[in-house]
């Protein structure tokens, strides 16, 4: 079990992780969502590509890799969370989701397209 001090710890070097993103992304005129590509306004939610447990390819906590992580809004987040593989398969965002899962973590893509070629198998 984590202590107090190091699940403190965590939390705060992640808020640091998510701050330089989004301090990166106003600097590069970046200040989109991900999933709709529309202006962020004033604040965000971040997004974990490869879910928030385990670790990347490159040994980082997925939870702490910044190369996993996308800026989105809030309603946006929530409705990639509720959606069905159907209409994911069919989101604008699918390729380029795909892509970062495969950068930042080869088993989680490999388990995401299982999911998918087991639905599309379904539709033959």
């Amino acid at each position: 079990m984590m202590s107090k001090y190091t699940t403190e710890k965590k939390k705060r070097e992640y808020h640091k992780i998510c701050e330089g993103l989004d301090k990166e992304a106003k600097a590069e005129k970046k200040w989109v969502c991900f999933f709709c590509d529309r202006p962020l306004g004033g604040g965000c939610d971040h997004h974990h590509v490869a879910g928030k447990t385990g670790l990347s390819d490159n040994g980082i906590p997925l939870y702490l890799d910044p190369d996993g992580i996308v800026l989105c809004h809030r309603a946006c987040h929530r409705a990639y969370h509720d959606t069905t593989i159907e209409k994911l398969l069919k989101s604008p965002y699918y390729v380029v989701l795909m892509e970062k899962i495969h950068y930042i973590c080869k088993a989680k893509y490999w388990n995401m397209k299982l999911k998918q070629d087991e639905f599309l198998d379904k539709g033959i």
